[in-house]
């Protein structure tokens, strides 16, 4: 039976285990940071905040037209499968 595992092992097992949120987590914080602190306007890079703010106000067109685009996908790949 073995004892309680050291703390550095845990904290390695818990980077393994969410390295990749923690990653795209410290890209978009870069991503963020990139585009404020540089004056990029908005209109060449917006910062993920912006993109969100306009997913969010324009979710209704975005749900219809992505159930069109499901619908052609799954028609194109049926008409393949003929």
């Amino acid at each position: 039976m073995s004892g309680p595992r050291p703390l550095a092992a845990s904290v390695v097992d818990l980077l393994d285990r969410f390295a990749v949120v923690l990653t795209l987590a410290a890209v978009l914080l870069v991503w963020e940071l990139a585009v404020d602190l540089a004056g990029i306007p908005r209109y060449v890079l917006p910062a993920p905040s912006d993109i969100w703010a306009s997913m969010v106000a324009h979710a209704g067109s975005l749900l219809t037209h992505s159930w069109v685009t499901l619908l052609e996908t799954l028609a194109g790949f049926g008409v393949s499968l003929a």
